[in-house]
This record gives structure tokens, sequence and C-alpha cells, in this order.
């Protein structure tokens, strides 16, 4: 099958056609080369490589965006944990006996335990079992 190629949009037309069939450009002419695309195919090759560099700058921006926050964030960890170490290293500890540093610690649970609704009536229900299996006095045991 023999065919002739269209000079503007290169389509393979038949050998019995006098106008390219996509353009209609006459068969045999050499087209004039204008400012406007010559095809939607050709358009859209060319405005292709636009959009892929647009897409290439929006995700750029977004990958700095990212960076920076996060090394911001990682700057502001790091100075939390410098004033943090240096208001620790103001604070002199005094010696502490092994039972003073226990009564010390347990402080603070006992604290949370007491303001803990659930925890305090627990506490409560054991201390009135403990009552009532204390031995009574007069009883022997």
């Amino acid at each position: 099958m023999e065919g002739t190629r269209c000079g503007s949009c290169e389509l393979m037309n038949l050998g019995s056609d006098a106008f390219c069939r996509r353009c209609g450009l006459e068969l045999g002419q050499k087209a004039t080369y204008s400012t406007t695309p010559r095809s939607p195919g050709q358009a859209a090759k060319q405005s292709s490589s636009f959009y892929t560099i647009i897409a290439i700058g929006i995700v750029g921006a977004i990958a700095a965006y990212f960076y920076f926050s996060i090394q911001q964030s990682v700057n502001q960890v790091t100075a939390n944990d410098n004033r943090r170490l240096a208001s620790q290293a103001n604070q002199k500890a005094e010696p502490l006996s092994r039972t003073e540093y226990d009564q010390k610690r347990a402080g603070s649970y006992k604290n949370a335990i007491q303001n803990s609704p659930g925890l305090a009536e627990s506490q409560k229900r054991l201390e009135e079992t403990q009552k009532l299996m204390a031995p009574q006095p007069g009883t022997n045991r």
C-alpha cells in the first residue's frame, strides 16, 4: 500500500488522497511553519515539557518546605534540650541516703494515688478489709 506523507502533520495518507485527512493541506505541498501548533499531538508534546518543568518546580518547593520545617523542629528540640540540661546543671543535688531517695520518689506516686478517685476507692476498701481481718481484742488467735 503506497501513500503520501503530509508535509505539515506527517500523517500517512492514501495515494489517492489529494488533501491530508488530518490537517487539510494539499498533498505534495510543503507546509509553511507558523507559530500555531501543527497538530494536537505536537501541541501536547510542546506543552508537556512546560508542565513537566512546572511539576518539578512544585515538587521541589514542597520538598524544600518539608526539609526546612523538619530542620527548624530539630533545632527547637535541640535548643529545649540544651536549656533543660543547663537548668539541671545549675541545680545542686544534695546527697540523699537510700531511704530518703526512696521516700522522695514514692512521694510523687503517693500523690498520684491519692489524687486518683479509682485508686483511692480501692485503697479505702483495702483498709476496711484489713480492719475486718485484724484480730479483735479479747479473742484468742
